[in-house]
């Protein structure tokens, strides 16, 4: 008898445990307050903020057909990024003048750095799909990289010394950018959800680095998300995130928003849902802290695909957030950018990185290809020889 009723006591030791541990988990801070922050509580650009695009980009209005560019700025969202993320949308060639310990980036041929200090004319021809971006902070490094990239940027150096005590007085808003691409007519596919044959208005966001918060203590990590992060993985530079808005190729009116994340995570919103913030027209997109991935609001965002254990986390800290406006954000279109169609990686490649698999994800991994050459624009945004393998979608 007493060996049955320790073993009862043991069975509901273990039971409570588990039921602690799923809600310790699953639990939700924000699950009865709102989950989109009003204009007034992000950090904005400056009135008469001007942009500063990097040698070769120039923004749709100067590229463009009138009427194409008028679509493209009128229904371009706000991005919301948390502002200890430490990393926002930039141009691919701002980047290339990144130094650090006096290393500068270098373009791998064959697998030797044959480029050093590149400028934009080195993307401008075809390229190969074995050659990559090696920027020069280490991969597996959030702070070095953070560091490198805002100082190519040209962030004010003291603005970095106080980061993130003082992030209003950092300044992301004059290298900020996103890049714009016109789809005539969506692959089948594309959308999962959507009808065929839609005209899809692309807007793409490149950051200077993707890393996954795997392991963290999930009950502090929308309030500090530096301090309960204890190790992070998906190490790669350069990250592509996009939305696209789909028109209906007759009216030319939006049907649907399309958030893409991870491999095959992506949502389809009809337009003016409710589950999305609306400014007018334009939606705000929120990107998911280290990974970046487009969510409609913020919180814990729960991943079927992982068994609802390991979640993206949208951090909307009232006053220590970015907002990305789309009035004060410039567009450039991919389509007239040289090097929209060079093969190689956007960011470092090859064997020496770490592979190693860590959970649901490697440890580190190659940089993006450009976004005319993946996903719904493959083969369609650029010519490829026969026989090349569409990418593996990003995790």
């Amino acid at each position: 008898m007493r060996t049955l009723r320790h073993l009862i006591g043991a069975l509901v030791l273990i039971g409570a445990l588990l039921v602690g541990g799923l809600a310790f988990v699953l639990y939700d801070p924000l699950s009865s307050s709102k989950r989109f922050l009003s204009p007034s509580q992000l950090i904005t650009a400056p009135a008469g903020t001007v942009s500063s695009l990097p040698a070769g980009e120039r923004p749709v209005q100067a590229t463009d057909a009138p009427a194409i560019a008028a679509l493209a700025q009128r229904y371009q969202p706000t991005l919301v990024v948390s502002g200890l993320d430490r990393f926002w949308p930039v141009s691919v060639p701002g980047l290339l003048g990144a130094r650090w310990h006096g290393r500068g980036t270098c373009i791998y041929i064959g697998g030797r750095c044959r480029i050093r200090d590149p400028t934009v004319a080195a993307l401008s021809g075809a390229g190969a799909r074995s050659e990559w971006i090696q920027f020069p902070a280490p991969v597996d490094s959030v702070q070095d990289t953070f560091l490198s990239a805002a100082t190519a940027l040209r962030s004010a150096v003291q603005a970095l010394r106080h980061w993130p005590h003082q992030l209003a007085a950092e300044d992301p808003f004059t290298s900020a950018q996103v890049y714009f691409y016109y789809l005539a007519k969506a692959p089948r596919s594309a959308y999962p959800g959507a009808p065929r044959g839609l005209v899809s208005l692309e807007y793409w966001f490149y950051y200077p680095l993707n890393y996954f918060p795997l392991v963290r203590i999930p009950l502090e990590a929308l309030r500090d998300p530096i301090g309960s992060t204890i190790g992070n993985t998906d190490y790669h530079q350069g990250d592509l995130e996009h939305v696209a808005v789909l028109l209906d190729p007759q009216t030319m009116q939006p049907l649907y928003l399309w958030m893409a994340r991870h491999a095959d995570e992506g949502q389809l919103y009809r337009w003016h849902s409710h589950s999305v913030q609306w400014s007018g027209e334009h939606a705000a997109v929120y990107a998911a802290l280290g990974s970046h991935s487009s969510y409609a609001s913020c919180g814990i965002q729960r991943r079927s695909r992982t068994y609802w254990f390991i979640n993206d986390y949208v951090v909307c800290i009232p006053h220590q957030t970015y907002g990305f406006t789309y009035s004060r954000t410039p567009l450039v279109d991919l389509a007239h950018t040289s090097w929209g169609c060079w093969r190689g990686h956007l960011g470092e490649a090859g064997p020496r990185l770490n592979h190693g698999r860590v959970a649901f994800a490697p440890y580190e991994t190659d940089g993006p290809f450009s976004p005319l050459l993946q996903q719904e624009n493959f083969r369609i945004g650029c010519r490829l020889p026969p026989g090349v393998p569409k990418p593996a979608a990003p995790l």
